[in-house]
């Protein structure tokens, strides 16, 4: 079934594809070359047949009406309790929870050829959770899939469908729906999704340096095992000596960047290290052994800068994890080194990402790398992260913030005004957002005057969102600040 609704600018795609029409499959590792393409089952199961397998299920919707350029207002899966399934099972938690994850794909598969030897990757990224069933037959139905589905347009050439499978396969749990194949139409997977197509763009890069209420630093070393230096004016990645004994030191750096505003796409992210001039260590930058190449790498445990020290430092992953060349120059910059990918696996596992660790490649003695850290008396040789990202706004919702508010100047870096329509106005709040979404500003009781004045000079360099929230009305618009 294909549905589209049109409503001024927004419009509404109603998916529910039968068997000729639709595209879903599911794999199993008991038949990991054996295509299944016309399954009844839309499942993600770990049970027994003789032996215990595993399986999964992908379905794919056609998305090729949306302009790529469209904001997804909203985007709901519905999925249906097959009662005809060919297993013994229905939903079951018989050995645990039966909580599951659908998955963007992010390779191309085919319907008849999919198996799981062959199955395509999948990115955690804005992943569904489902949590556990309450009943055997448990329909899901409206599950909020906007951002997925807001990916998969932006990003085409990249979005093949979902994946379907338990967060944690271990046999006897299964979630079990009807597939587009099943032969009750109104058991078939359905998505709803309304669009406004009238939607812009709007580029922009921010930088920003590790403050006080923004992350921090600190470097830990093993012959000081449980002493920690949160002041330390060097971002340092060493392994030397101090008198006769050798030691190896660590920095860690959080920039306190774990989610970006919505319907926001990371494009780059970039991080520049400043050599330190006036270490307070023997050497700057140093091979003397070898090369001192170094890592950059994501932590995923909390710490804090007053406490952390080598015996209690926290984990961190290798995954997508960043080299730095071997130096050739003493007091070399790095500048603009690419942290993409460690940006993205920051903002897809928000709870699980604690900054960046620099550690070398092979921590043996006499090699460093020195950087200046925040805590250095020169603030233009700070550790500097660039954001570059994409927003994606409903010009029908610019519009509309155009006619109720205005702000000027715009870009500032000193005293602003909002302007507001000459309406009378109920509890007005005004709030000045930051990038990671955290009010920086916020004033209420405001008396009743169409011109707000406000002093913005504190904030540091980079994109803001003044929003007034005027009893059940909100207007927002953004504002840099330069």
């Amino acid at each position: 079934m294909f549905l589209q609704l049109f409503a001024f600018s927004q419009v509404t795609l109603v998916l529910q594809p039968g068997a000729s029409d639709g595209k879903d499959a599911d794999i199993r590792t008991d038949y990991p070359s054996t295509p299944n393409g016309g399954s009844q089952d839309f499942i993600a199961n770990a049970w027994t047949a003789g032996m215990v397998f595993v399986q999964r299920s992908l379905i794919e919707f056609d998305l090729s009406s949306i302009p790529q350029n469209a904001l997804i207002i909203s985007a709901n899966l519905s999925l249906y309790a097959n009662p005809t399934t060919g297993h013994s099972q229905h939903h079951s938690s018989l050995s645990g929870s039966n909580t599951a994850f659908l998955k963007r794909i992010v390779n191309h598969w085919n319907e008849n050829a999919v198996c799981w030897n062959n199955q395509p990757g999948t990115t955690d990224m804005h992943r569904i959770i489902l949590p556990q069933s309450t009943s055997s037959l448990q329909d899901y139905l409206n599950i909020d899939v906007t951002q997925m589905m807001q990916d998969m347009v932006t990003f085409p050439g990249t979005s093949f469908g979902m994946m379907f499978m338990l967060a944690t396969e271990e046999h006897y749990r299964s979630l079990i729906f009807a597939s587009s194949d099943h032969p009750n139409a109104s058991l078939h997977p359905k998505l709803v999704i309304t669009y406004d197509a009238t939607a812009t763009w709007v580029d922009t890069c921010i930088v920003i340096k590790v403050m006080e209420d923004r992350g921090y630093d600190a470097d830990i070393r093993d012959d000081f095992p449980t002493s920690p230096n949160p002041a330390s004016q060097d971002f340092i990645a060493n392994a030397w000596s101090a008198g006769s004994q050798y030691f190896i030191q660590r920095s860690l750096i959080d920039f306190g960047v774990t989610t970006l505003p919505p319907n926001t796409f990371l494009n780059c992210a970039m991080l520049s290290l400043y050599g330190n001039p006036t270490t307070g260590h023997y050497q700057n930058h140093s091979s003397l052994s070898g090369p001192n190449e170094s890592y950059l790498q994501r932590i995923t445990s909390s710490w804090d800068q007053n406490t952390v020290c080598w015996n209690n430092q926290p984990s961190y992953s290798t995954q997508n994890q960043v080299t730095l060349s071997k130096s050739y120059d003493t007091l070399q910059n790095y500048l603009d080194i690419d942290v993409t990918d460690l940006m993205v696996d920051m903002l897809t596992y928000p709870s699980s990402s604690f900054g960046f660790l620099l550690k070398l490649v092979t921590e043996s003695q006499y090699r460093s790398m020195v950087f200046a850290s925040s805590d250095h008396v020169n603030p233009d040789l700070h550790p500097k992260l660039t954001l570059c990202y994409s927003t994606i706004t409903s010009m029908s919702e610019v519009n509309k913030s155009s006619e109720s508010m205005q702000v000027f100047p715009n870009p500032a870096n000193g005293i602003i005004t909002v302007q507001l329509a000459g309406k009378e106005r109920v509890n007005l709040i005004l709030d000045v957002i930051d990038v990671n979404g955290r009010k920086v500003i916020s004033r209420k009781d405001l008396n009743k005057s169409p011109a707000i004045q406000l002093d913005v000079s504190r904030l540091n360099k980079g994109l803001y969102i003044i929003r007034i929230l005027d009893g059940n009305e909100s207007s927002s618009r953004r504002i840099i600040i330069d």
